[in-house]
């Protein structure tokens, strides 16, 4: 069996299948078994006549249209499984070729649930003693996880417009805040791992001292 994958606008994907004859006729096979139950053949009980005989006593458009929906349903289902793909609603099918003894080609266009995005921002230089602000965007009502000089991971809810922020400590070294990933709102929960980050550089402080303590008499310098 070979699968096409076609990228397509607004998150759908088209699968583009087609299978051997020798596979088709699996399917073949399968219709009718399926259909010798409801086939009247003279000196057979219902079901039990050769699969021959059946076959003579079925429209063959009719045992095409049953060999082709079991290959599309197994095909489909068992190729998003193993793929790990997550379609949202119904996929929109389109048989392309069917015929008995040729390969059998379909299509499939689904939607699937585009993965989240997120970004950080703040990458700045301040001096010792100070704080300043991170800032989160991405997509809406995500959360995004994230840590501080790779401490333990933390979690910010960006709001309905995708955005976020946080405060630093008082700062008095320097400070990297690190994306780890974010996931989608909603059933199912789509997750992107992420490796952005924000160093904060933190300079110290300038310091002076005086020296100079003395006794003198007067009027001297």
């Amino acid at each position: 069996m070979k699968v096409n994958q076609k990228k397509l606008p607004k998150s759908q994907i088209e699968l583009e299948f087609e299978l051997t004859p020798e596979e088709f006729k699996e399917h073949m096979a399968h219709a009718v078994d399926h259909l010798k139950q409801h086939v009247k053949v003279d000196g057979f009980r219902p079901g039990k006549a050769p699969a021959s005989m059946v076959e003579d006593k079925i429209k063959p458009e009719a045992l095409l249209m049953e060999a082709g929906d079991h290959a599309v349903q197994h095909t489909y289902v068992d190729y998003i499984k193993e793929n790990k793909l997550e379609p949202v609603g119904n996929p929109e099918v389109k048989i392309t070729k069917i015929a008995k003894g040729s390969e059998f080609t379909f299509t499939a266009v689904i939607t699937v649930l585009p993965l989240p995005t997120a970004a950080i921002s703040g990458t700045t230089t301040v001096c010792s003693g100070n704080t300043t602000t991170v800032s989160f965007t991405g997509t809406a009502n995500a959360t995004v996880t994230y840590n501080v000089n790779g401490g333990s991971n933390q979690n910010i809810l960006l709001d309905a417009s995708g955005n976020a922020s946080v405060n630093s400590a008082v700062l008095t070294s320097t400070t990297t805040y690190t994306l780890v990933s974010v996931a989608s709102s909603g059933i199912p929960s789509c997750n992107t791992v992420l490796t952005e980050s924000a160093i904060i550089t933190v300079n110290p402080l300038p310091t002076a001292s005086i020296s100079g303590t003395t006794t003198i008499c007067s009027g001297t310098s």
